[in-house]
Formats: C-alpha cells, structure tokens, sequence
C-alpha cells in the first residue's frame, strides 16, 4: 500500500534572493521511503493535467494573501488531501507517482 503525507513545508532560498516555499512530500512505497519537495507551483501543473482527464477533488486556491503560519499550514493539508485523493482514485495514481519521482515496483499489486 502506497502512503502519501506532506508533514511540512519550509521557506527556500534558491536561487538566492527568490525566496518561496517547498512542501516536503513524503511517500512510502513497497517498504521504501521517498522524501521530495515541489513548490506550490508544481502541484498546480499537476492539477492542471490531471483535471484534463479526470474529475478532480478541489485544490488550494492559487493565491494567498499572506504568508502566516496559519494560511500555509491550511493549504499544506489541503495539498496533502489532495494528492492522497488522487492517490486512491487509480486512474491517476500512475501520474501522480511520477509526478513525485516514485518509480513503480515491479511486481507491486497496487
């Protein structure tokens, strides 16, 4: 069984002087831990391809109006019940894993 969660989210500097936050996405996959991190911005293009073929649970509104704690804590588990979603809806589940790096284990029933 494949496990998804976005425990955190961090302020980056790269390159220097862009400042943004990255979510750190954490997969568990056949007995092997996957840790990544994608910018808001990455998840949306995801959304976008994903909605062209399947109907899409809601995601988390494009713009913020700050950067408090409690704004970016509402959408990091609005993107976590998100990707757990279209985790669980198998058509999508192969575009997701991608998406994230994750490498499909041969063998693997799900």
């Amino acid at each position: 069984m494949t496990q998804i969660y976005i425990p955190r989210y961090r302020l980056a500097d790269e390159p220097p002087g862009k400042p943004h936050y990255v979510y750190v996405v954490e997969v568990l996959e056949g007995g092997k831990h996957h840790r990544i991190e994608r910018r808001y911005s990455a998840f949306h293009c995801l959304h976008r391809e994903l909605r062209k073929c399947y109907s899409t649970p809601l995601f988390p509104p494009k713009r913020v109006r700050s950067c408090q704690p409690k704004v970016l804590e509402r959408r990091r588990q609005s993107l976590e019940q998100y990707l757990q979603a279209m985790l669980r809806f198998g058509p999508s589940r192969a575009q997701v894993l991608a998406f994230l790096g994750v490498k499909k284990l041969k063998g693997s029933l799900e």
